[in-house]
């Protein structure tokens, strides 16, 4: 999980949170895992997160140090099929600058999609007013209730922060000729 951890008794509990191999044939996204929302999936998918209860969850990273950058981008790749409503079966990300959880992206606002339609999708969100901070990131699904949840649930994988000086990216290239080296 590289540092992140779950809390699956998070929101209504019963959480389903746990790395995966579900999803892997699907392109769009690093195949070899991915945390996943749901139960009984294989590698083309096919799980629920109907456990009979009202179940909810987070995943939460590890404390994140991130530099005085006006430029910094969260992304990561999702994968999601759940009710539909803005109000039942939420997905959402959260930042913790160090005083306690705010919002960054939700289902229940439209920042996040409340499915991606079948395919692995890229969301971003900037984290340039927390630049200079450590933060931590909180994932997390909660359905609020014990119906209609025979959806797939909430994949998600690759999350990156990264930053560019003024827009662009720093990098240097340079070829060699055959026996040189470089230092």
């Amino acid at each position: 999980l590289g540092g992140f951890t779950t809390d699956n008794t998070y929101g209504s509990g019963n959480g389903l949170w746990h790395l995966s191999a579900g999803r892997r044939n699907t392109a769009g996204h690093t195949p070899t895992s991915s945390v996943y929302y749901g139960q009984n999936e294989g590698a083309d998918g096919g799980g629920d997160y109907d456990n009979g209860y009202a179940n909810g969850g987070a995943i939460l990273s590890p404390p994140i140090s991130l530099p005085d950058s006006d430029d910094l981008t969260l992304s990561f790749n999702m994968f999601s099929e759940t009710e539909g409503s803005r109000s039942w079966d939420v997905c959402g990300l959260d930042v913790n600058p160090g005083s306690g959880f705010g919002q960054l992206l939700s289902s229940a606002n439209g920042s996040l999609p409340t499915g991606t339609g079948g395919v692995w999708t890229n969301m971003t969100a900037s984290l340039g007013s927390y630049r200079g901070t450590n933060v931590s990131l909180r994932f997390r699904f909660d359905t609020f209730d014990n119906v209609l949840n025979g959806y797939e649930g909430w994949y998600v994988d690759d999350v990156r922060i990264t930053t560019y000086a003024e827009g662009l990216p720093d990098y240097y290239a340079f070829s060699l000729a055959d026996g040189e080296t470089a230092t």
